[in-house]
C-alpha cells in the first residue's frame, strides 16, 4: 500500500494557507489577548521610556490639527516630524486619535506581529513555493526571537515586518499581469518602509529586494522593461514619504548621528560574539532581561558590557529542523536564502569580524550601530529556508519525505540532551564558568539558579521537540492534519519559551499621575536626576522590590515621574534626548556633560542657567549643593523615595544678556557657564573669540508678545547691544528676524538660542519655516493619487506568444 499523499486540505486550493495559518493565528492572538484588550501594556526597554514620551506630544498635537515640527516637552525641544523614529507620518498615528495613548502605543507592536507571517508568507509564495510551505516560512519568521525581540522598539517592528513583502512585491512585478496594480504595491510598500522609523532598515530592504531579482532572473533582471516599472514604483514610494525625508535631512546635520556620528568602538555596539551562537539552541542562555537581581541578565561579556540590542536571536526547533531539512541548495531560492543566512552572520559579527569592524571608521560609516541589525539577513534567509524545508517534506505532489526533517529534529535532540548531561555531570566545572564570567559580586547561589534554568529550558525544549515527533508521526498516516500540528507545536513552544521578551503589565498602574506632580506647575521645565543616571550612579536596590519582575522599575518611573509619564501631565523635561543619536548634537553634549561632572553644585548652576526650575532625585543632595536648591517635598516611590527640590534663581524662558563670553568650543562654553562668577541675568557664552561688555547700569528688557512652540515673538529696549538668551535647544529649524531683517540663531550657553539686537527697541521674531513642509505635503498626495490610480486603473496584460 502505498504511503499518503500531502493533499490539499478539504476546504480548497485557496483555502489551503487558511487550514494552517488560523490554528496558529488564533493561539498568537490569545497570547496577545491581554494587551489587545487594552488591560495590559509592553513595558520591556524602549517602550515607555522612549516611544510612548514621542509619541504623546506629537498625538496630542496631531489631534488639535497642528503638524508638530518641534516637541516641546523633550530636552528643551526636540525635532518632532524630522525625527523617524517618531513614525511622525507612519498610518498608525490614527490609531492615537481614536483611542487612548497606551492602546495605541500597543496596536502598533500586535498590529504588525500579525502582519509579519503573512508578510513572510508572500515572499515564500513570491519564490513559487505552495501556501502550506510559504505559511510555515512566515510563522517561522514572525516567530523567532529575532522578530518578538521587535517588541521593544516601536520604530524598528514596522520595517521588520515589511521587509519580506517588499522582497515579494518586488519579485512580483516583473511577472505580474496586473502590471499598474504592482507599481503601485512596490511603491506603497516602499513608503512604508521609508516612513517605518529606521532609514536603515529601508536600505537593508532595497538591498535584499535587488540580489533576489538577480539571484532569480540573473542579467535579465537588469532589462529595461523590468528597470523601468520598478525606478517607477521606487520614485512614487519616494514622493509619497517625502515629508519625512525633507524633515528629516533638515536635522540630520545638526544631530548627534549626524554630526558626530559613531566610531568603531562604540559603532559595532551590538556585535554578534560568536558565543551568542548557543542561544540558537537554548534561548535566554545568558539569562532574563525581564527580571533583576539574582535571575538577571548576566551575559553582557558577551555583549560588549551593553545589555542585547535584540533580547533573543532564537528561531526554534521546528525552524532549525526545517533549514537542515532543505539541504544543499539546488535552486535560486536557496542559493539566496543560503547567502542572505551567511552575508548576514558576517556583519552581524562586527567588532568579532577583522574584515568588517574597519569599515566603520569610513566617514560614511559613522552613523550606524548595532551591527546585530543585519540579522535582519539570517532571519529572512532561515524563513525562505524553512519553507523550502517544509516543501520539501511535504511536496504538493507526492508522499511527504520525512526522513530528513525527522534526522534533523533527532539531531536537534542529541545536542539538548548532551548540553543536559553536560550540566548533570559537570557542575562544579558550569558552575566555574558562569561565576567567572558573572564578574564581581556574584550571590552564593548564583550558579545552581542559573543551571537549574537551563535545565528547564531544556526540559521544555524536549517537550517541545517531542511533540513535533508526535506531528511526524501523524503526518505518515494524515499528511495534512500532521504538518498543521507541527506548526501549532512550535507556535505554542516559541510563545512560551520566549514569553519573557514580550514582558508586560498592567495598564493601570500607568493611569495613576505621580504624587510628584501636585508640588509642580504644568508647562515648567523639569529634571530627572536618577533618569539616564544624570547625578551620578543610581540603581535601584533590588531587595526591596516585592519581586524580581522588571515591571517594578516601570512602575517606579512612573511614580518618580520619568519623562514617559511627566509628557502626559503637561510638562517640559529637560535632559532627555532620544537614544537613536537624532536629536540635537549640542543638547546631548550638554546632558553628557552635567552627568560627566562630579560637582553637584556644577550641575545645579548649570540647569539654573538654562532654565529649569525643578530637580527631582532618589537620593538626596549632598549638603553643600543644597545652598542653589530649596527643599520641597519627598514622595514614596517604589523600593524607594523620589525627594522635589526646587533651583534657585532659575534663569527666565526669555532674557536679555548685555555682555558676551566667548567660548571656541562647548567644554569653554561649559566652564564658563557652571563659574561660580557667572552672572545669567547679564551674561551669555556664544561660540567665538569676541567678549564684549556693557557699563553696569545698562539694563535691557525684553517683552515676550506671542509664545508658541514654534513662534515666538518679543519686543527688546536697551541702552546698548546685547542678546535675547531663550530657553528652548539650538535647531537648525530655527529662523529669527529683527525689525524683519533676517538675523543668525546661534547657540547660546552652550546649547539654548541666543539672538544679537543692536541697542535701542526693537520687534524680535523667532520662528520654524513650514514652506518646505507644505510643498513636500502637497507632493506626497499626489504620489499617492497616482498610487491609487495605478491600482485601480491596472489591467491585466495580454499574453504574448
Amino acid at each position: 500500500m502505498s504511503a499518503p499523499e500531502f493533499e490539499a486540505p478539504p476546504l480548497g486550493a485557496k483555502a489551503a494557507a487558511l487550514w494552517f495559518a488560523l490554528p496558529s493565528l488564533l493561539l498568537l492572538a490569545l497570547a496577545l489577548l491581554p494587551v489587545i484588550s487594552g488591560r495590559e501594556t509592553f513595558v520591556l526597554r524602549d517602550v515607555l521610556n522612549t516611544h510612548l514620551m514621542i509619541k504623546v506630544p506629537q498625538a496630542e498635537a496631531l489631534a488639535h490639527g497642528q503638524l508638530p515640527l518641534i516637541d516641546p516637552t523633550r530636552g528643551g525641544g526636540q525635532p518632532n516630524f524630522g525625527n523617524p523614529n517618531g513614525l511622525p507620518f507612519y498610518p498608525t498615528n490614527l490609531l492615537f486619535l481614536i483611542a487612548s495613548p497606551f492602546w495605541a502605543l500597543n496596536a502598533h507592536f500586535w498590529l504588525h506581529l500579525l502582519l509579519a507571517p503573512w508578510a513572510a508568507y508572500a515572499l515564500g509564495r513570491a519564490w513559487g513555493l505552495g501556501r502550506p510551505a510559504s505559511w510555515a516560512g512566515g510563522l517561522c519568521y514572525a516567530l523567532s526571537g529575532f522578530f518578538l525581540s521587535q517588541l521593544n522598539f516601536y520604530n524598528l517592528i514596522a520595517g521588520m515586518t515589511f521587509v519580506p513583502l517588499f522582497v515579494a512585491a518586488v519579485l512580483w512585478l516583473p511577472r505580474a499581469s496586473r502590471r499598474g496594480l504592482a507599481v503601485a504595491a512596490v511603491g506603497a510598500v516602499w513608503a512604508l518602509l521609508l516612513l517605518s522609523g529606521d532609514p536603515l532598515v529601508a536600505l537593508f530592504a532595497a538591498v535584499l529586494a535587488g540580489t533576489a531579482v538577480l539571484a532569480r532572473d540573473g542579467r535579465a533582471g537588469l532589462r529595461g522593461a523590468v528597470l523601468a516599472p520598478l525606478a517607477l514604483a521606487f520614485g512614487l514610494g519616494v514622493l509619497v514619504a517625502l515629508p519625512q525625508l525633507v524633515e528629516f535631512t533638515r536635522i540630520l546635520s545638526s544631530s548627534f548621528r549626524g554630526y558626530w556620528g559613531y566610531g568603531s568602538r562604540t559603532g559595532t555596539i551590538g556585535s554578534f560574539h560568536p558565543m551568542q551562537l548557543v542561544e540558537q539552541l537554548v534561548p535566554m542562555f545568558f539569562g532574563r532581561f525581564d527580571l533583576l537581581g539574582d535571575g538577571a541578565f548576566w551575559g553582557n561579556p558577551f555583549f560588549e558590557g551593553e545589555p542585547p540590542y535584540f533580547l533573543s536571536l532564537y528561531p526554534g526547533l521546528l525552524a532549525l529542523g526545517l533549514v537542515g531539512a532543505a539541504g544543499r541548495p539546488r535552486t535560486p531560492a536557496a542559493w539566496w536564502g543560503w547567502s542572505l543566512v551567511a552575508g548576514g552572520l558576517f556583519l552581524a559579527l562586527g567588532r568579532y569580524n577583522p574584515l568588517f569592524a574597519p569599515l566603520l571608521d569610513l566617514s560614511i560609516a559613522k552613523a550606524f550601530r548595532y551591527p546585530v541589525k543585519f540579522w535582519l539577513f539570517v532571519a529572512v534567509g532561515m524563513a525562505l529556508l524553512a519553507a523550502l524545508g517544509f516543501e520539501r517534506t511535504f511536496p504538493r505532489e507526492g508522499a511527504p519525505r520525512l526522513r530528513h526533517l525527522g534526522r534533523a529534529l533527532l539531531g536537534l535532540g542529541g545536542l539538548l540532551v548532551g548540553l543536559g548531561l553536560v550540566i548533570l555531570l559537570l557542575p562544579g566545572l558550569v558552575g566555574d564558568w558562569l561565576v567567572a564570567h558573572r564578574g564581581a559580586g556574584v550571590p552564593p547561589n548564583f550558579a545552581g539558579n542559573e543551571m537549574g534554568r537551563w535545565l528547564a529550558t531544556l526540559t521544555v525544549s524536549l517537550a517541545v521537540l517531542a511533540g513535533l515527533g508526535l506531528a511526524l508521526g501523524l503526518a505518515r498516516r494524515r499528511p495534512a492534519l500532521g504538518a498543521a500540528l507541527l506548526l501549532v507545536v512550535h507556535g505554542a513552544g516559541q510563545l512560551v519559551l520566549l514569553g519573557p521578551i514580550r514582558a508586560t503589565d498592567q495598564v493601570a498602574p500607568y493611569l495613576e499621575p505621580s504624587p510628584v506632580a501636585a508640588v509642580l506647575t504644568p508647562g515648567e521645565r523639569i529634571v530627572n536626576g536618577s533618569y539616564l543616571n544624570l547625578f551620578g550612579d543610581d540603581r535601584i536596590s533590588t531587595e526591596f522590590l516585592p519581586d524580581s519582575r522588571f515591571l517594578w522599575l516601570a512602575r517606579g518611573a512612573q511614580k518618580e515621574l520619568w519623562p514617559f509619564a511627566a509628557v502626559r501631565l503637561g510638562f517640559r523635561y529637560d535632559m532627555n534626548p532620544s537614544p537613536e543619536g537624532l536629536d540635537s548634537f549640542l543638547a546631548r553634549i550638554a546632558r553628557d556633560l552635567v552627568s560627566q561632572s562630579e560637582d553637584d553644585g556644577e550641575r545645579l548652576r548649570a540647569l539654573g542657567h538654562w532654565g529649569i526650575r525643578h530637580l527631582l532625585m532618589t537620593r538626596p543632595l549632598v549638603e553643600s549643593a543644597r545652598a542653589h536648591t530649596r527643599y520641597v517635598a519627598s514622595f514614596p516611590s517604589v523600593a524607594r523615595k523620589v525627594h522635589v527640590y526646587e533651583i534657585l534663581g532659575a534663569a527666565p524662558e526669555v532674557d536679555f544678556a548685555e555682555e558676551i563670553l566667548p567660548a571656541e568650543h562647548v567644554v569653554a562654553a561649559w566652564e564658563q557657564l557652571v563659574a561660580p562668577a557667572f552672572d545669567a541675568a547679564r551674561t551669555v557664552v556664544l561660540p567665538g573669540s569676541e567678549r564684549t561688555t556693557a557699563p553696569s547700569e545698562a539694563a535691557g528688557s525684553v517683552t515676550v508678545s506671542r509664545d508658541e512652540p514654534e513662534l515666538l515673538e518679543m519686543s527688546t529696549d536697551s541702552p546698548v547691544p546685547g542678546v535675547v538668551v531663550i530657553q528652548r535647544s539650538h535647531l537648525p529649524l530655527y529662523r529669527a528676524e529683527v525689525d524683519g531683517v533676517p538675523v543668525a540663531v546661534e547657540a547660546a550657553n552652550l546649547y539654548r538660542i541666543g539672538l544679537r539686537v543692536p541697542a535701542g527697541r526693537h520687534q524680535v521674531r523667532l520662528f520654524v519655516p513650514r514652506t518646505t513642509l507644505h510643498i513636500s505635503l502637497v507632493v506626497s498626495c499626489l504620489a499617492l493619487a497616482t498610487l491609487g490610480f495605478l491600482a485601480l486603473r491596472a489591467k491585466p496584460r495580454r499574453p504574448t506568444h
